[in-house]
């Protein structure tokens, strides 16, 4: 599973999922690029999970139909003191994330 945090993400959270596949947007070079330019990206290089902060990507992007899910983490502020507690959260549910589907962890 090759998995892209978004440029809102603390940079800890990489390393705290330890994840073969998991890249970050400045990593790839696409820092400051728009959530739909980005997810048409993400399906061209072949990654299948988009980790973010963002919470109105739900309301602004539709990916029912496309080979990707993306999970938003619903925190009051991307610092690293409310992002770790979610890290077991997202790692039990990329075992099970379904294509086309948005979730949400708080």
């Amino acid at each position: 599973m090759k998995i892209l945090l978004d440029e809102n993400m603390h940079r800890q959270f990489k390393a705290a999922l330890d994840l073969p596949e998991i890249y970050t947007v400045k990593e790839q070079g696409w820092t400051g690029i728009v959530n739909g330019k980005l997810l048409r990206l993400m399906v061209e290089n072949g990654f299948d999970v988009l980790i973010t902060c963002d919470k109105n990507m739900y309301f602004q992007q539709n990916i029912a139909d496309q080979p990707l899910s993306i999970v938003v983490l619903q925190v009051l502020f991307a610092r690293w003191n409310f992002l770790e507690p979610l890290v077991p959260k997202v790692q039990a549910l990329l075992l099970q994330v379904e294509k086309g589907k948005f979730y949400f962890i708080s």
